[in-house]
């Protein structure tokens, strides 16, 4: 099998007002050949129906989860269904520049690291939101012994066999960037300025983005066997549909 040259996994949810730009944008940006991999995890605004109706006619899959599984495990089981010898992993809701995929995929491809991570910069969330996520990026780098860069973000490229890595350890709730770590897998970032949402609201309410974060740092510590032990039904990944894209037409935006 011919593999695409690149697999951009994108999770749809509270998406769809940003949808076509963010696909317009990252045709213009992104190499030639690269396939789409569009989670609908449970869109309520029917982000996964707008792909059908306009989209298409894009190469890849639309993959679409029978519950709403969250943002961790929607980029999993992206990762599953994704074939590109690279990955890039990123918000659909244009917080992440699609100009900025190449950035990473060069570094990606100068052989220094497994993974490269967007380096946040800028202001992009309310003070207190900011404040929070850069203490719990600095408690992350200490629990992985350096490993997490303190400014990585989930927006990154990856190796094809690194992001392997990730779906090997079976755990499809881990939040991605102390997976890579977890997996002991090279991770380095390049600056990246994140931009404020330009419409719509986030998902991710602030008891979920707790919870996230708390995961995300047990993933770091002997506990993580333990709480993956203990929550055997979360552990399996979400059900979900594989549409095959690229099949028939559609009416393009």
């Amino acid at each position: 099998m011919n593999r695409p040259p690149l697999s951009i996994v994108l999770p749809l949810h509270r998406t769809a007002a940003t949808l076509d730009e963010l696909l317009g944008r990252l045709g213009a940006a992104c190499p030639p050949g690269a396939e789409y991999v569009l989670v609908d995890d449970r869109c309520p605004d029917g982000s996964g129906d707008a792909v059908l109706a306009r989209w298409a006619h894009v190469p890849g899959r639309l993959v679409r989860l029978r519950d709403n599984a969250g943002q961790h495990a929607a980029v999993q089981a992206g990762l599953r269904h994704a074939r590109g010898e690279r990955v890039v992993v990123m918000d659909a809701d244009l917080q992440d520049a699609p100009e900025d995929v190449p950035r990473l995929l060069a570094a990606l491809d100068s052989g220094t690291a497994d993974v490269v991570c967007a380096g946040r910069r800028g202001h992009y969330a309310d003070p207190g939101q900011e404040r929070t996520a850069r203490l719990y990026r600095r408690v992350a780098r200490l629990l992985s012994g350096g490993r997490i860069p303190v400014d990585a973000g989930m927006f990154s490229a990856w190796r094809r066999d690194a992001a392997a890595r990730v779906v090997a350890l079976d755990d499809h709730a881990a939040p991605l960037v102390p997976a890579a770590a977890l997996a002991r897998l090279r991770i380095t970032t390049v600056p990246v300025d994140r931009h404020t949402r330009p419409r719509g609201r986030s998902a991710t309410g602030s008891l979920r983005r707790v919870r996230v974060a708390v995961r995300g740092l047990v993933t770091l510590t002997p506990l993580h066997p333990v709480v993956r032990r203990l929550q055997p039904v979360r552990r399996r990944p979400p059900t979900a549909e594989v549409v095959e894209l690229g099949l028939v037409r559609s009416e393009e935006p």
